[in-house]
């Protein structure tokens, strides 16, 4: 009798054993497929001017190398978040990346900009269903708020490393290698998180599998009602409009008005994208501490106020150390804090089978709001001549972010109806 216990016992441990490495392997294909999205908008960024002349781009349309894949990207999200609880989380997360990665290595073969815009948009579309799945499959695996706040802390610090390495490889990749390369460096990685996923995500994924006949709406407008998703969302969409396009200003202004190389551009935008992983990494133990709202004020202030001494100090002319990396920093460390108590907010306490919608509908106002800021400052900055407006058109938007939070952010361990 005793060596059956023992036996049983040894069972339940290897069970236990094996369930906790799925988790992490789960974790680590989630992150993956985040971190490959975010890098390649910021990656991309620093290859844009070799880009538009290798392709012959007019000024006007480079900035839609990017805007291809973030307008269908964010057009898409909602459709595929809700595509995630309709036919699985494995579904879409392998498609997604799938697509992502086809279109990736297609986009360094393009000769002609109709088709680089084109293999753009279609990486748009493979996202559209990949990071809702990457979300999704994070939150389910956490209940409580502690737990989903660490989570989604790790989450969100994987996304600002992305975006932080993005200019530091693409600028020696690009003036080592050319352009095309910032298109299939990512491939081996996205290959590997492939053939994870279709060992370790369960046929079902994590959400109550829905048949493509059910009756139910596909875009139940329930979640809607949810105080904390109308307001996260909305908080996210003014951070969006603010935060996303400093990558590619900062490039921009680093190389057209400091005369930076790719590389030298590259490296100047790493003491911002430091300041990024470092405020993502605090983020999370700050969320469990003081609450989501607090947290989400505090983080936006910060990012706002760089972002008015970077214009201040990028009108005033001054040299890189001053008018990059002193108000980069506070941008940086300010606006990636703010991601994960809004995500946070705007994911908790979500009905069964809609997780996937709930990261849908986030992630859509996040880069629908990340086009449309690129859009507007790059154009205001490109009829300025530079890139002083957008900046502090950037810090008022995350001003009204940070008023927001305090007003319609549920309070700290509230999800809030």
């Amino acid at each position: 009798m005793t060596q059956v216990r023992q036996g049983a016992v040894r069972d339940d441990a290897g069970q236990r054993a094996g369930q906790l490495w799925r988790q992490r392997m789960i974790m680590v294909i989630a992150c993956a497929g985040t971190f490959l999205v975010i890098l390649d908008a910021t990656i991309v960024s620093v290859a844009l001017p070799r880009i538009g002349t290798a392709l012959s781009f007019s000024a006007g349309s480079l900035a839609w190398v990017i805007n291809a894949y973030t307008l269908t990207f964010a057009g898409f999200l909602l459709l595929g978040g809700r595509l995630c609880d309709v036919i699985g989380l494995r579904r879409a997360y392998l498609i997604g990346l799938g697509l992502f990665i086809v279109a990736r290595c297609a986009a360094g073969l393009a000769t002609m900009p109709a088709v680089l815009l084109a293999v753009r948009a279609a990486q748009g579309l493979g996202g559209a269903l990949l990071v809702p799945a990457t979300l999704a499959l994070l939150t389910s695996l956490a209940d409580d708020l502690e737990l989903r706040a660490r989570v989604l802390g790790v989450w969100s610090a994987v996304g600002a490393a992305g975006a932080s390495l993005g200019p530091v490889i693409g600028g020696p990749l690009t003036q080592w290698l050319g352009w095309p390369a910032v298109f299939w460096v990512t491939l081996p990685a996205g290959l590997a998180a492939f053939v994870v996923a279709l060992r370790v995500l369960p046929p079902a994924g994590f959400v109550a599998h829905q048949r493509w006949w059910s009756r139910r709406p596909l875009l139940p407008l329930s979640i809607f009602r949810l105080r904390q998703v109308v307001g996260g969302n909305l908080i996210m969409l003014w951070l969006g409009l603010g935060f996303f396009a400093s990558p590619v200003l900062l490039s921009l202004y680093l190389q057209h008005d400091l005369g930076f190389t790719p590389l030298q551009a590259g490296l100047g935008y790493l003491p911002v994208g430091a300041a990024m992983f470092v405020g993502a990494q605090l983020a999370g133990r700050l969320t469990v501490r003081f609450g989501p709202r607090v947290v989400t004020m505090i983080s936006c202030a910060v990012g706002g106020l760089g972002f008015a001494l970077a214009a201040i100090l990028i009108a005033g002319r001054q040299p890189y150390l001053i008018s990059v990396v002193l108000p980069g920093v506070l941008l940086g460390l300010g606006s990636a804090a703010a991601f994960t108590p809004i995500t946070v907010a705007a994911t908790g306490g979500i009905p069964a089978g809609q997780a996937g919608l709930a990261a849908g509908v986030l992630n859509a106002v996040r880069q629908t709001s990340s086009a449309v800021g690129l859009a507007v400052l790059s154009t205001l900055a490109a009829v300025a001549h530079s890139q002083a407006p957008a900046f502090a058109v950037a810090a008022g938007c995350l001003a009204v972010a940070a008023l927001l939070a305090g007003l319609i952010m549920p309070g700290a361990h509230s999800p809030g109806r």
